[in-house]
């Protein structure tokens, strides 16, 4: 996968985005491989490695800093 073709950027998001629950970690292996990537800019990895990290293992990312 690469930025630079984005029509077939856009199937495979789609196709990860409309999928049932069985297809959940097609969703997570899509944001990594987006990293790894590139596609995700640098200034929003962080962001999208939170909400990754939410959706896998909530109890894992608190909003308590004290946690």
């Amino acid at each position: 996968m690469y930025r630079d073709n984005n029509a077939m950027l856009a199937n495979i998001k789609k196709e990860t985005e409309s999928g049932d629950d069985s297809i959940n970690a097609f969703k997570s292996l899509y944001v990594i491989q987006s990293i790894h990537s590139e596609i995700i800019p640098a200034s929003q990895v962080e962001k999208e490695l939170q909400l990754l990290m939410s959706t896998i293992a909530p109890m894992s990312v608190s909003e308590d800093p004290a946690a």
